[in-house]
């Protein structure tokens, strides 16, 4: 796209909501909410989404979103969006789950296996502690243990009628 002339619309800022964005791929759309533009479509790539780390890029399909228009010429998307951020130059939720993840209950290890005190964390105490940081539960005797095995053929499923074949005596 090295041919695309770039010529900056007025420095508005809209309004819009994700209509779809690839993660894979880096693009998506837009649906402007408000303005002279409302209902309009607007293609946005993630180069023109404006995050304060340096992490991936991505919009949610549904969030509400604030951007500036590019006019792109000689392009098979005449409108972009760039300057894509979070609603009053809030955050994106890109930007929220990343920091969601982050403040997750940790568990600090005391050199023990079976045992880890879980650490404050700026979580609600009502959130339940995540399957993938839980100690597995004991589990109670088996099969295995004490009898001896016997084979069931067929237990728990119903047989079919088989077709007479014919011996080849016949």
């Amino acid at each position: 796209m090295s041919s695309d002339t770039v010529v900056t619309a007025s420095g508005d800022r809209f309004i819009g909501r994700v209509k779809w964005f690839n993660n894979k791929a880096g693009y998506g759309f837009i649906t402007v909410t408000t303005g002279p533009k409302e209902g309009s479509d607007i293609f946005v790539h993630h180069s023109g989404i404006s995050v304060v780390s340096e992490q991936y890029k991505y919009l949610v399909q549904g969030e509400y979103i604030e951007f500036s228009i590019d006019l792109l010429k000689d392009s098979a998307h005449e409108l972009q969006a760039v300057k894509v951020s979070g609603i009053n130059g809030g955050k994106l939720m890109c930007e929220t789950r990343r920091e969601f993840r982050q403040t997750r209950v940790s568990y600090k290890s005391d050199g023990k296996e079976e045992s880890s005190e879980p650490v404050k964390s700026p979580c609600p105490e009502s959130m339940a502690v995540p399957r993938s940081v839980r100690a597995p539960k004991p589990r109670g005797t088996g099969p295995r243990e004490g009898g001896d095995w016997s084979v069931v053929r067929g237990a728990g499923k119903q047989s079919r009628p088989r077709k007479p074949v014919a011996s080849k005596d016949e």
